[in-house]
């Protein structure tokens, strides 16, 4: 009798087992593997969530998280210029070079920059430049698909282009004119003149273009226009400022960020409601990917290369960025860091699975010793 209820309890012990482990082997693991964020190509490869800025020794890719690290920087180009815009997928950004490149010593000397370093660039993924237009520019922006650069001659320099809103393919061609500035009448000298245009940037869906419209030191008019030149809208007339400093539009376009001198940096809602000041002596704005944080620069009346700065976007928790130079948009594949994740169940219980069925085979080994040795006692006279 107490050898059928051991070969009993050994058989069932022997099944739950088994039935475990197969169970086991099969289930699906707790959490599937994320997948992993998008990653910038080429020698943007590494610079995702980076920003970039631009002296007079290059172009650069700086971690945000580590600022005053100088190793966690990246020169992207030798030569170089003002970071304006990235393209949605990281893969092209736009550059303006100009006069400002040339040293002391030769603006002195009446020197002009080479016509082949002036003008708007787009730096490419597999670091080769497109060279769209060889005048110095008051602004430009690269669509979200990276098809379209629009820009805004100089008011300062003389180009050989009137005042207005031009775009060009990204990949080269002839600029052709998207909206003709306005004319304003200055009662002072009882006439009008044709203002300009400046700061021009593409909204995140790329719909829409903003940018500003006055005569550079006065009568800035912010506008808002559909990105084929239709639908133009007012937003605020005549903003009282010395000049505008850089206009951009924030991530998720409900609100544009801009730098009035001498006051500092305003947010305002693309419905020209909300205007406020959140960075005061601020210039140059550009907004992180996920619209939380604002990098500037200090003002900086003598040169666009000024220390460059970061804030969360209502001017507080402010952070130095260690750097001189002409600050630049973050790249906007901000790649997820690395966690550990939890390891799935069927990983974490391989060892244990493995282990079961040792025992379950040893107890069916031992089932069946303990069978012979019944059967061989019943067997004996």
């Amino acid at each position: 009798m107490r050898y059928r209820i051991s070969a009993a309890v050994i058989g069932i012990l022997s099944l739950a087992s088994l039935t475990w482990v197969l169970r086991s082997a099969g289930r699906p693991a707790d959490q599937p593997t994320p997948t992993p964020a998008p990653k910038p190509a080429g020698i943007f490869s590494e610079v995702g969530g980076w920003i970039v800025y631009g002296d007079r020794q290059g172009i650069w890719a700086v971690d945000p998280s580590h600022p005053g690290d100088r190793e966690s920087q990246v020169q992207l180009s030798s030569i170089g210029g003002i970071p304006l815009a990235w393209s949605s997928d990281g893969s092209e950004l736009l550059i303006s070079r100009g006069w400002w490149l040339l040293s002391l010593r030769q603006r002195r000397h009446g020197e002009e920059l080479p016509a082949s370093r002036r003008g708007l660039f787009v730096l490419h993924a597999n670091g080769t430049e497109t060279h769209l237009v060889r005048v110095e520019v008051s602004g430009a922006s690269i669509s979200p698909d990276g098809t379209t650069v629009v820009f805004a001659p100089s008011l300062e320099l003389p180009t050989h282009l009137d005042p207005g809103l031009y775009r060009i393919d990204a990949d080269g061609g002839v600029a052709t004119e998207l909206l003709a500035s306005t004319r304003r009448y200055i009662p002072e000298q009882d006439r009008t003149f044709r203002a300009g245009v400046y700061f021009p940037t593409f909204s995140p869906d790329g719909t829409q273009i903003a940018y500003f419209d006055g005569f550079g030191d006065n009568s800035h008019s912010l506008r808002v226009v559909n990105a084929d030149g239709g639908a133009l809208q007012v937003l605020i007339d005549n903003i009282e400022a010395y000049r505008i400093s850089n206009l951009v539009w924030s991530p998720d376009g409900t609100r544009l960020a801009l730098g009035r001198v001498p006051d500092g940096i305003y947010t305002i809602g693309v419905d020209g409601s909300g205007l406020t000041l959140v960075i005061p002596g601020g210039a140059y704005p550009h907004w992180s990917p996920d619209g939380s944080r604002i990098l500037y620069q200090e003002q900086n009346y003598s040169s666009p290369l000024g220390p460059l700065l970061i804030a969360d976007a209502d001017g507080t928790d402010l952070v130095e960025f260690h750097r001189r130079g002409s600050g630049g948009p973050w790249n906007p594949l901000v790649q997820a860091k690395r966690e550990v994740a939890p390891v799935p169940a069927a990983e974490s219980m391989t060892m244990a699975s493995t282990l079961l069925l040792v025992v379950a085979l040893l107890i069916l080994v031992a089932g069946a010793v303990l069978t012979r040795r019944r059967m061989a006692a019943r067997s004996r006279p």
